[in-house]
């Protein structure tokens, strides 16, 4: 019950900082980010609360998605939905993400199979 519950508020959370816009963002309000997604700087401790973990996770999804996915309007908010729909289930999977490169590979694998 408690996974169910957890789960349902990670993707409620993901999907919100997927489609919102970058500067919309409390990090590109701070200052951590720009409008298209790209880090700036690090956060300080007293920033940490502004830019997590999460947020820094789904930020290079996103900033990937916007700059390799070629821009078809709704196409692209449809694979990003599809993507967010199984990364929740391979992120319980396998080990927590840390490079850059293996969400590219995995959103390269993700595009090669859903583009049928």
């Amino acid at each position: 019950m408690a996974h169910e519950s957890f789960e349902l508020i990670l993707k409620q959370k993901m999907k919100r900082l997927m489609l919102r816009p970058f500067k919309y963002w409390k990090a590109y309000k701070v200052g951590l980010i720009n409008k298209d997604g790209e880090l700036l700087r690090k956060p300080t401790h007293n920033e940490k609360q502004w830019y997590t973990v999460f947020e820094e996770l789904i930020r290079r999804i996103k900033y990937f998605f916007l700059k390799y996915v070629p821009n078809k309007g709704f196409a692209r908010y449809e694979l990003m939905r599809r993507f967010m729909k199984g990364f929740v289930y391979k992120v319980y999977e396998s080990s927590i993400i840390k490079e850059e490169k293996d969400i590219g590979k995995m959103i390269y694998e993700f595009t090669k199979t859903n583009s049928k």
